[in-house]
């Protein structure tokens, strides 16, 4: 995987438009872009922004792998995001979302979305679209873990059964 890879990829894992995630990370979407497809290098400081604000820690894993000298030559290897990393992701979604809850309520209180309050409330919005993502990957380990759980049970009972059955025939 190379640089445009990595960005391109936690880009593409937020499930937002190129346009939705500039807005978010604040910078021009040009800029992203060509981040995105190599043509800009992205700074440790918008890495680690843009692992923050994606909810996204296979971001950070990716870039030190592929793009930090000290990753590269100690041979950092990203980690499969599993569910201690989908739960990190969820957790710093809803927080940023719950630190945002305030600013929703004073700006919602009168019914509309004044000019001057349209930025926050598309930060917001997108905030609130990131979690319901993280959420959606939750569920999505959750549901397989589950689904691994019923297996193995399957699996102890079909030996339980077979013991059984031994002890049986030998009794």
């Amino acid at each position: 995987m190379n640089n445009q890879a990595i960005f391109k990829a936690a880009g593409d894992r937020t499930g937002l438009t190129q346009k939705e995630r500039a807005e978010l990370l604040r910078i021009d979407q040009t800029y992203l872009s060509k981040i995105e497809n190599a043509k800009k290098p992205c700074s440790i400081e918008l890495v680690a922004f843009m692992a923050e604000t994606y909810g996204d820690y296979e971001l950070v894993a990716d870039y030190c792998s592929h793009c930090c000298p000290i990753g590269q030559r100690f041979h950092v290897r990203p980690c499969k995001k599993g569910m201690s990393s989908t739960v990190i992701s969820l957790d710093v979604a809803l927080d940023k979302a719950y630190r945002l809850m305030p600013r929703l309520r004073e700006i919602i209180e009168d019914g509309k979305v004044d000019e001057n309050e349209l930025a926050d409330f598309e930060d917001i919005t997108l905030t609130i679209t990131i979690v319901g993502k993280a959420a959606k990957q939750f569920h999505r380990n959750a549901a397989n873990i589950i689904d691994l759980r019923e297996i193995i049970d399957k699996v102890n009972l079909g030996q339980k059964e077979k013991t059984s059955s031994y002890a049986t025939a030998r009794g």
